[in-house]
């Protein structure tokens, strides 16, 4: 398989594989978000793909490195699960490869409806699926997992999720854990606090980092949950708690620090954290410091919410370069 130019400090067969969730998203923008019983006018609509790992894929491929979706999708061919194609399609128009994707007849995608507040450039997402998401529990294979620089997993499909980070782990492969939200699906034999104990690299939001841990400061958040995985032996490199125009806060071996987010003239903050996890992958393949990979994954993030949609306004490797050359002081 082709390699896509840059300069990896691991040699593999994938820069990152990623097994989580995709979406397929239907935007609505609107004036203002809607008061109980009022109605308001839907300015402009548009289709896109998204979803957690989707998004953070995309990134990974629009900066030039080799991405791979390993997770679960509905029959893609004609006829089959519509939503499930849609994202294939995009996929394959955006680089990421599909060899060691799973069909299942009762997988397949989220549908969301995303309603953009025009006003604030605040996001609601309205999220639905019937079908089984992200990761299988028994696949794939573990040569192919094995064959990634970085996985990136979320909190989807936990059995499947857990089996494929220990695999890594064993590996010394780096995992990078976007978790959102704590409970498992209905029939998952395993708690979301199982597979946080196989994450090196746990890059949370903000909402997440309170619920987890009951503290409302973000870097008191980031070290409480650096310090419970001292506790349970967990052997951590990294974490970072996101707060959005706050920016975010990270701790490794090093101590804690506070990374200021860029300003940009946001528009719309869809996959903005996606983005975030994608980059941030991308600079631990290219073996960047971890000061060094929250600002570039800052920068990603930060023009991306320059641009309507979670995922096309995605930056290309050189706008990000430029971007970062213009806010080298930061």
């Amino acid at each position: 398989m082709k390699r896509k130019q840059g300069n990896p400090v691991v040699t593999k067969e994938y820069d990152v594989l990623g097994m989580g969730a995709v979406a397929v998203d239907d935007f609505l923008y609107v004036e203002h978000y809607p008061h109980p019983d009022e109605k308001v006018r839907v300015c402009r609509r548009e289709r896109q793909c998204g979803g957690q790992t989707g998004t953070a894929l995309v990134t990974v491929a629009r900066l030039g490195r080799l991405a791979g979706y390993i997770g679960m999708l509905g029959n893609c061919r004609a006829g089959g699960d519509e939503l499930s194609r849609a994202v294939a399609d995009c996929f394959e128009r955006e680089g990421v490869d599909l060899t060691h994707h799973i069909d299942r007849p009762d997988a397949g995608v989220y549908h969301s409806t995303i309603i953009v507040d025009q006003t604030t450039h605040s996001r609601t997402i309205l999220t639905h699926t019937e079908s089984m998401v992200g990761a299988d529990p028994l696949f794939p294979a573990e040569d192919v997992i094995r064959s990634t620089a970085v996985l990136l997993v979320d909190h989807h499909g936990l059995d499947g999720t857990l089996r494929a980070a220990r695999i890594a782990r064993n590996a010394g492969i780096p995992v990078v854990g976007d978790i959102e939200r704590g409970n498992p699906a209905p029939g998952s034999q395993n708690t979301l606090s199982e597979v946080i104990r196989h994450i090196d690299h746990l890059v949370v939001p903000l909402e997440f980092a309170r619920d987890c841990t009951g503290l409302d400061e973000a870097g008191d958040a980031a070290s409480r949950l650096w310090e419970d995985g001292i506790r349970d032996g967990v052997e951590r490199s990294a974490v970072v708690v996101t707060c959005g125009v706050e920016g975010c806060w990270y701790i490794d071996d090093n101590g804690l620090e506070h990374f200021p987010a860029f300003y940009v003239e946001a528009v719309d903050t869809t996959g903005c954290g996606d983005v975030f996890h994608g980059a941030y992958c991308v600079a631990l393949v290219e073996g960047m410091g971890l000061r060094e990979r929250v600002r570039f994954a800052s920068a990603a993030a930060a023009l991306k919410a320059t641009r309507r949609g979670g995922q096309t306004g995605i930056p290309m490797r050189k706008q990000l370069n430029a971007f970062l050359v213009e806010r080298k002081n930061r």
